[in-house]
């Protein structure tokens, strides 16, 4: 049997996310992840089946390693938020269920289960503020699709200064309008080097930009359009980490 380490997993999960895409059909996938890492056709389209069965949270009856479920647990999470992380986990609860009630000289797979409940505590802990910020995601998506003069109309009542909410920290619930309105704005151009948004986004396609606030939230910086630009993730940090100038 073949020995599937993470240069093969990590193809997979690479050409996994293209298929789910509809970039690349499987049998593309499959014959480059063959000739890329070295995997058989097999190994290669069961390891894509998987992946599309854990985004859907449906059980799968294919073992894959307990390194690679970790892989594809942690970049699931990291690709597309927490929801999808709770159908991934569901799927890997359901394959462990599943071999739980197969012959007694059938693996139960307890590394696989050990993974398993490293991250569901983790999003256990999270909990609340993955909330939150799924929410807003959520809320930014819908004042994207409003109309302007409304999304406008809206901003003019807004309270500039942003509530706080206490959670394990004291968090801003930010404005959606504000930062569609900068993301809308910027039209997938860094605000400060004006270059294009250096990927899009997995789960709406959308150009990658963070909106920044020009005075921080935290020293009474207002939630306004005119307290924010929208910055490529380089920008950003440097903002925030670089040398002052």
């Amino acid at each position: 049997m073949q020995k599937i380490g993470v240069e093969q997993f990590s193809e997979a999960y690479k050409y996994a996310k293209l298929v789910r895409s509809k970039s690349v059909s499987l049998k593309v996938a499959v014959s480059d992840i063959e000739k890329n890492a070295g995997m058989t056709s097999s190994s290669a389209s069961g390891y894509i089946r998987v992946f599309l069965r854990m985004m859907d949270g449906r059980i799968y009856e294919r073992t894959i390693n307990h390194e690679a479920t970790d892989y594809y647990l942690t970049n699931i999470y990291r690709d597309f938020g927490s929801l999808h992380l709770r159908n991934a986990l569901s799927a890997v609860d359901q394959h462990l269920q599943y071999y739980e009630k197969k012959s007694k000289n059938s693996s139960k797979q307890p590394k696989v289960h050990v993974i398993y409940l490293k991250h569901l505590g983790a999003l256990d802990k999270l909990g609340s503020n993955i909330d939150n910020y799924e929410k807003f995601e959520h809320e930014i998506a819908k004042s994207l699709k409003d109309d302007s003069q409304i999304r406008r109309a809206r901003l003019l009542e807004a309270q500039a200064i942003p509530i706080t909410k206490q959670v394990s920290a004291t968090v801003f619930i930010r404005n959606p309008d504000v930062v569609a309105e900068i993301l809308l704005r910027a039209a997938g151009r860094c605000e400060r080097c004006k270059k294009e948004a250096p990927f899009v986004r997995a789960s709406n396609h959308t150009p990658y930009l963070e909106v920044h606030h020009t005075i921080p939230l935290s020293e009474h910086g207002e939630d306004t359009v005119q307290n924010a630009v929208a910055l490529c993730p380089n920008c950003h940090r440097e903002l925030h980490y670089g040398i002052s100038t």
